[in-house]
């Protein structure tokens, strides 16, 4: 780096403190020991609270474990170091995440606030989880209420705090998540009777997710945490035993008090229920045991089985059934926080990992909190030191990619005013967003994929992205950015297209296009197609996503001389397509 770009960037560095220095000088706190913790203001999360509230866009895997967002670029690693087949369909795995953001803040680790296990990738487990106000814990109600830690069959959001003068749960709260690795999750909702089936087996389930999975609740957990845990119930008829719970703080939540007229700061933790036992309908089962927080072996009813072994915070190998190991290494970076640096499999090859520059939290641009850290903060308050960062990933074959990623705001089609908008939530958001993508290795030419990515509204309810594919050719999306709602059953319900794929084209390197992709989505719940358009109820403040079912209606797609359309003309009660109708069209080549 040359000389004056560090000096910027160590100049920047040392603001950060300093704004921190004085911000903290004079807050008041509830919950938790605040004055040596950094916090986080409602505008640094917006990207958790407006991707909670929406459907996942179409994702681009690669052979790095890279998952890729079309619609913005946002992008995280997924990958199982260890995947056990057996004779039953429950997976016996050792799975690892890393999701591309800001972990890096002055005065505190990331390695206390995330689920971890692998340093900067997080151990891959079943679980439901959520972010509640410290000083409370995952209840949902005051200490005077008896029934406070029935937090599975009262259908509520977390309880922040007796005193609603300050921080309320809608000031952070992202929801109930439910992640199932390789069967899917989403947010939970409260059931709506009659709606896609229930299960018949004399339980009750007030929760449903995306994907129609149901959840019914468990008396206990498994480890003394107070109050009831969940089973979640697939369509496909395994049971998770979401009964373990694993608890990390939080950055604590900075907000101005109009009241006090001075800085304010909760505190807050995100509690983790992790599976116990996953079993089928046919009585095979899977178990993971632990120890405190850190998970210590999977087991299965027929004999597979991954036992790991900690340091510290971190898991340093892992052994299966048959005596293979493999061995995780780490590295301290610039900030004296632990990564993951290399994957050291049963034959010696290895996974390589490296970051270019720290991905810190942003720089508050302006010191004055009454003006600055407010409900209603504007898009130009605040920027990271280093918004420019480098992840390189060896692979064991001796394939290297390299992804640049830059920091990014993303505005959304709707007011773009600084608050909040009723239904939609926030007009704009920041994150990490994939650039470009080189691989390259020994006997393979380099590849370069080059990602142009729209971060506005876009227009007409529309954007356009493009990937530069390594021989010149190129992939365009058009992405929904359109939001909108309809009231129906006396319910307010999301009918915009924000994040849907609505068409693609593929453009030869002269730029002349050669295949076009269209999709239609049953996307307005308020026509009957045979099916009820809601799922579930929402229990936050916005419009969900995932409480609308919107499947795909109709693919056409066109080629120069060609043209084939398929439509599907009635679902059934569970909406999957019940008769379609496929038609084409060709000219012969003479």
């Amino acid at each position: 780096m040359p000389g004056d770009a560090m000096s910027t960037l160590r100049s920047a560095r040392a603001l950060r403190v300093i704004l921190a220095a004085v911000i903290l000088s004079a807050v008041s706190w509830t919950g938790g020991v605040f004055a040596q913790s950094p916090g986080k203001y409602p505008f640094e999360e917006y990207e958790r609270r407006v991707n909670a509230a929406r459907s996942v866009a179409a994702l681009d895997s690669g052979a790095f474990g890279e998952q890729v967002s079309g619609f913005d670029g946002a992008t995280s690693f997924e990958l199982e170091d260890i995947v056990l087949p057996g004779n039953g369909g429950i997976p016996v795995s050792l799975g690892r995440r890393r999701k591309i953001e800001s972990r890096a803040q002055t005065g505190a680790s990331y390695e206390e606030h995330f689920l971890g296990g692998f340093g900067d990738w997080d151990l891959r487990i079943p679980h439901v989880e959520t972010l509640v106000a410290e000083h409370q814990g995952w209840v949902v109600g005051p200490p005077a209420d008896a029934a406070r830690y029935d937090r599975c069959s009262r259908v509520s959001p977390p309880f922040v705090s007796e005193s609603a003068l300050v921080f309320h749960w809608h000031d952070f709260w992202d929801g109930y998540t439910l992640s199932l690795p390789g069967v899917g999750g989403g947010q939970l909702m409260s059931g709506v009777a009659g709606a896609h089936g229930y299960p018949s087996d004399g339980h009750v389930y007030p929760w449903v997710t995306n994907g129609n999975i149901r959840l019914r609740c468990l008396p206990s957990t498994k480890n003394g945490y107070a109050g009831q845990a969940f089973a979640a119930v697939t369509p496909g008829g395994l049971t998770y035993y979401l009964d373990w719970a694993i608890e990390r703080k939080q950055l604590i939540l900075m907000k101005y008090d109009d009241f006090n007229q001075q800085m304010a700061g909760l505190g807050r933790k995100r509690v983790f229920l992790a599976a116990t036992r996953v079993e089928d309908r046919f009585g095979n089962w899977v178990d993971y045991a632990y120890s405190g927080d850190k998970l210590q072996s999977i087991t299965s009813s027929d004999g597979r089985s991954v036992r790991l072994a900690w340091n510290g915070t971190t898991i340093v190998s892992a052994t299966d059934g048959s005596g293979r190991t493999w061995r995780y290494e780490y590295a301290k970076d610039a900030i004296g926080a632990t990564n993951l640096a290399s994957v050291v499999n049963p034959d010696g090859a290895r996974w390589r990992y490296s970051l270019s520059d720290v991905m810190a939290d942003s720089i508050p641009l302006r010191g004055d909190p009454e003006i600055h850290y407010n409900p209603c903060d504007t898009i130009s308050d605040s920027w990271p030191a280093v918004a420019n960062v480098d992840y390189r990933i060896e692979h064991p074959s001796g394939l290297v990619g390299t992804f640049n990623f830059n920091f990014e705001l993303v505005s959304r089609a709707i007011d773009t005013g600084p608050c909040p908008v009723e239904n939609f939530g926030p007009s704009w958001y920041t994150l990490w967003s994939l650039k470009s993508k080189r691989i390259e290795g020994v006997g393979v030419p380099a590849q370069h994929h080059a990602y142009a990515t729209d971060y506005g509204p876009g227009a007409n309810g529309v954007k356009w992205n493009s990937i530069t594919r390594p021989d010149g050719t190129v992939l365009r999306s058009q992405y929904g950015t359109g939001l909108s709602w309809r009231s129906v059953g006396g319910a307010n319900l999301l009918s915009g297209t924000e994040t849907l794929l609505l068409a693609e084209q593929v453009l030869d390197a002269a730029g002349v296009v050669r295949e076009t992709r269209e999709y239609a989505y049953a996307q307005d719940p308020a026509v009957d197609r045979g099916f009820s358009s809601r799922l579930g109820a929402k229990l936050g403040r916005y419009l969900l996503a995932d409480e609308v079912v919107r499947p795909l209606v109709q693919t056409r797609i066109v080629r120069p001389r060609e043209e084939f359309t398929s439509t599907v003309q009635q679902f059934d009660a569970f909406a999957r397509p019940r008769i379609s109708v496929k038609s084409g069209r060709f000219d012969r080549v003479p």
